[in-house]
């Protein structure tokens, strides 16, 4: 999505509000229209959302109303003193001036260690609930197709997938994976949410991405394991037989609070035996089955709500995905 020469990353629609701004939408509003509640609100928060652009004189200015932002130069953190704009309740404009004193730095940077981003390309990497965008001033352009990764990682899923207790929108499973494969990156995480409505998969086939990871099941404790199976046939067979050029890995929950009060026995369990199951019987060639718990498996890695992994389990999650990524994608 295109505005005033910025790039919107991950915003598929804007949609104007009462004040004059364009609240960005990570789906179409049709598909938000078939969501829950906690979907429909998931859709209208920043996970994985960045404005993009190229500052070629002067300072660049965004008017906007988001949580906090981080600031990076292609792959490069800005700096501590500059490297967030913290959150506001009302909106403001933010400034950013063309930094030409630190630029050949940042290209000797970027040079020497084979950074995915051109550190021309100034990221407003966004978080919080509800941004909204009302206005660019400046001699600002939109990145060329070399200044960013040339693959797109796909990855829809729960809460996990979405990023909560990642701490920041760079350390969540699904970034460091895309990083350490050199691959751009697109997360439609829906916390509390992922409940692979019908239009939400379709959605998700018309999308411009190389290779997927699908991480499903964690947010339908409270569906039976019918439905559950019902709706993990869709996504499974709608994906594989829309794109049979891209793979796909399919990632059911990692170790919960399921697993510590009911073991075999709990439902988490029993969809991972539905999830294995079903990619086994389809034995489409661009599906790849992947545990939970192969990523994280034990107390160890649980945040205090026994459910979210903690810094540490979101870390062995990007860690001991990757090598599988990696070689299931040919990467």
């Amino acid at each position: 999505m295109i505005f005033k020469n910025i790039l919107l990353h991950n915003v598929d629609q804007l949609l104007p509000t009462e004040d004059g701004g364009f609240a960005m939408l990570r789906a179409p509003l049709s598909v938000e229209a078939a969501l829950c509640e906690q979907g429909k609100r998931m859709n209208r928060n920043a996970t994985g959302v960045e404005l993009r652009f190229v500052i070629n004189s002067g300072t660049a200015r965004i008017k906007i109303l988001s949580g906090d932002i981080y600031v990076y130069y292609g792959s490069i953190q800005a700096g501590w003193q500059t490297s967030k704009f913290a959150g506001s309740s009302e909106p403001r404009w933010i400034e950013l001036p063309l930094d030409t004193e630190r630029m050949p730095a940042f290209e000797r940077i970027t040079n020497e260690n084979g950074l995915l981003y051109s550190p021309k390309v100034v990221r407003l990497i966004l978080c919080g609930s509800n941004p909204v965008i009302y206005d660019v001033e400046g001699d600002v352009s939109l990145p060329s197709a070399e200044m960013l990764p040339n693959k797109t990682l796909l990855a829809y899923g729960s809460s996990i997938t979405h990023g909560s207790i990642s701490l920041l929108p760079t350390t969540t499973w699904v970034y460091q994976l895309a990083e350490n494969f050199g691959a751009d990156y697109l997360n439609k995480g829906y916390a509390g949410s992922c409940h692979a409505e019908s239009e939400m998969v379709d959605y998700l086939c018309t999308l411009d991405f190389d290779c997927a990871v699908v991480s499903f099941g964690a947010n339908f404790v409270s569906f039976s394991t019918e439905e559950y199976e019902k709706r993990a046939r869709n996504l499974i067979t709608t994906l594989c037989t829309t794109h049979p050029d891209r793979k796909f890995i399919f990632v059911d929950t990692t170790y919960q609070a399921s697993d510590i009060f009911y073991g075999e026995e709990g439902k988490i369990a029993q969809f991972r035996k539905i999830m294995s199951r079903l990619i086994a019987e389809y034995g489409f060639a661009n599906a790849k089955y992947v545990s939970g718990l192969e990523l994280m498996n034990g107390t160890w890695g649980l945040s205090g709500d026994l459910v979210h992994p903690n810094i540490k389990g979101v870390n062995a999650i990007a860690n001991n995905i990757t090598p599988i990524a990696k070689e299931w994608f040919e990467l």
